[in-house]
């Protein structure tokens, strides 16, 4: 079993290696164009934006009808529902006794539920919607590097007797103590890494239990990921400064089962999150509900390691022009729901509303995704980012922002879906 693991370790070794030397000697001639990019072919992370037509990239609106036969539209609903989930979640369990485990919990003592209503007021400054067109980025990814695999036989197969096939990804393990496990994905141009678990822990391996109090200073949390980052030669240039996210502590109240009372001990993930928020042309990346998007890093407290990367991927675009909504009343109502999804309301006589106040708006852009034809377009839309005012004296702390995206494609599409019933409905008290 260990040969066959030696035997299979040394082919990959070899297919990556010649892999590169093809690759290296192709003549300048043969280097891929905006629509054939494989990103192993460039040197460092580095941004590059190509003008393109305008309205280039096609509608920007949800299009429902075509994601009933797509199966890419499908897996971002998935998504969608697992985020809006997460979120809820996360506010439930900062509630005191909300996220319980009901086991340890007599029947008497289960919380009082009050459907809660949320409402985004806003407090800031005035402002001004003057710019009728502005550009859209769409991120250009690779097709899988094609014709690279010329008089290439590993004398188990001839690989070059497929035509136009190509290396789409792979997977590198270090075998090593706290080896990582590395997924290369040469189309979407993009590189993560985890634990390798076996050389991190084990067979015979006890987590250890961490409380709140176990958390280092961000300072200390943030001196692991900068020196990860430079020992691999990561490049930073697009990248904000560095920012622990709270939410991935887990803080969440335990009950003791000899008295049924909160208690003061808060267990907490024994892993913290931290990201460098990605910078185009010196505006932030925001996904729909308001979190800042870019280069994340967990550590894993008991080790003191980076444990895992995700979204490091190239920063190739094409810019195109699109209309921008520039009637301020049409962004601030959207802005009531908390994002340019419909909210639904029904009244109940034990309804909690709660107004959440938000501040002047800030010039960004937010992450969205394009599904045709079976093909999912990264996009960069301009949107105006709402700060929450106070959000630690909010019931959601965790959300700290409202992005309300400019281009009049989703404007129109979320004002039609907008019934303009009332805040968004949350069960059992949860913030959005």
């Amino acid at each position: 079993m260990k040969n066959t693991r030696y035997i299979l370790a040394a082919l990959v070794l070899v297919l990556i290696l010649v892999y590169g030397f093809i690759t290296w000697q192709k003549p300048k001639s043969q280097q891929p164009s905006d629509n054939n990019n494989n990103f192993l072919d460039q040197s460092g992370l580095s941004l590059n934006i190509k003008k393109v037509a305008a309205e280039a990239f096609g509608t920007l609106a949800y299009d429902a009808s075509n994601a009933i036969n797509n199966e890419s539209a499908d897996a971002a609903t998935q998504n969608f529902n697992r985020a809006a989930s997460s979120i809820a979640s996360s506010a439930m369990m900062g509630n005191a006794g909300s996220a319980t485990d009901t086991k340890m919990m007599a029947p008497e003592t289960m919380p009082f539920y009050q459907p809660t209503y949320y409402q985004y007021v806003y407090q800031g400054d005035e402002f001004s919607l003057s710019d009728t067109e502005l550009a859209v980025l769409k991120r250009i990814k690779g097709e899988n590097a094609k014709n690279n695999f010329g008089n290439f036989n590993l004398g188990l197969l001839n690989l070059n007797s497929f035509a136009d096939a190509g290396l789409n990804n792979f997977n590198i393990i270090q075998d090593q103590k706290f080896g990582y496990s590395l997924y290369v994905n040469l189309f979407e141009g993009s590189i993560s890494l985890n634990e390798n678990w076996e050389k991190w822990y084990g067979t015979n391996y006890v987590p250890r239990e961490f409380k709140n109090t176990d958390i280092p200073a961000d300072d200390t949390i943030i001196a692991l990921t900068d020196n990860f980052l430079s020992e691999h030669n990561i490049n930073r240039d697009l990248y904000g400064q560095p920012e622990v996210q709270k939410n991935n502590y887990n803080i969440m109240p335990m009950l003791k089962a000899e008295d049924a009372k909160v208690s003061s001990i808060y267990p907490v993930s024994n892993s913290v999150s931290v990201i460098y928020p990605l910078l185009i042309e010196g505006k932030q990346v925001y996904d729909d509900w308001g979190s800042k998007q870019g280069l994340q890093l967990n550590v894993n407290l008991e080790f003191n390691k980076v444990s895992s990367l995700y979204n490091l991927n190239t920063q190739n675009y094409q810019s195109s022009n699109y209309k921008m909504e520039t009637d301020k009343d049409k962004i601030l109502k959207l802005l009531r729901n908390g994002s340019i999804y419909p909210s639904y309301y029904y009244p109940e006589d034990n309804a909690k509303i709660v107004e959440i106040a938000v501040g002047t708006p800030k010039l960004q852009y937010v992450r969205s995704w394009q599904y045709k034809n079976n093909i999912n377009d990264e996009l960069l839309v301009p949107a105006l980012v709402f700060p929450i005012l106070n959000p630690e004296k909010t019931d959601n702390p965790y959300k700290t922002s409202v992005v309300i995206p400019l281009a009049k494609d989703i404007i129109d599409q979320a004002q039609k879906q907008d019934d303009g019933s009332g805040p968004i409905r949350v069960m059992g008290g949860a913030a959005e």
